[in-house]
């Protein structure tokens, strides 16, 4: 969020922005998530903030949100605010596994290079065969001669870059069947949206 705008809205409501306590710096102003989702065709970005149910309570808490709300609102992008009693823990616990490997690194002995080369392996045989997802990972890291868990990371980072797409809610990824995998981008399809 952009500060001078977050510093404006303060000012116009007549509340306190955030700011560091010892400096008295203002600070810059987030919110948790933007989400893209297709509405009859057309895309529409959510932004939402995730507290716990008790922080609703604390009155500096209130007036944060205030400035949120409205600069999302003078952006015409609809904003709210998700309490953990609203979020699913298996939906919660699935982004926790996948959420810290969007950038792929360089591990086990691989470079970033061959593993994304072996993440499109592991589409095909995500796209292709039948089965628990974790047999089927693990099959493909003896199967490639590397690392155990390697396919695993690389799913991870498939589901976090949206190149895997599945219902996170519906169980713990690693208990899921590939039956749950709603679409598997290919590189060519991925390149061909730039």
């Amino acid at each position: 969020m952009e500060l001078e705008d977050t510093l404006e809205i303060a000012e116009k409501l007549g509340i306190k922005h955030p700011v560091n306590r010892e400096s008295k710096t203002p600070y810059v102003m987030t919110s948790d998530f933007m989400i893209t989702i297709n509405i009859d065709g057309k895309e529409v970005q959510r932004v939402r903030t995730i507290k716990p149910a008790s922080d609703l309570e604390k009155k500096n808490f209130i007036e944060h949100f205030e400035i949120e709300r409205r600069y999302w609102a003078e952006k015409g992008i609809d904003w709210g605010i998700v309490t953990d009693y609203e979020i699913p823990k298996i939906l919660a616990s699935n982004i926790e596994w996948a959420y810290y490997s969007y950038y792929l690194e360089p591990s086990n002995g691989l470079t970033t290079n061959e593993l994304l080369y072996f993440a499109e392996l592991l589409k095909d045989k995500l796209n292709k065969y039948d089965g628990k997802i974790v047999y089927i990972t693990s099959r493909f890291d003896k199967e490639m001669n590397i690392e155990p868990g390697t396919s695993l990371d690389l799913l991870k980072h498939l589901i976090a870059r949206k190149e895997v797409v599945m219902d996170m809610s519906s169980g713990l990824i690693l208990s899921m069947s590939t039956d749950k995998i709603n679409k598997i981008i290919k590189k060519e399809e991925r390149l061909a949206a730039i």
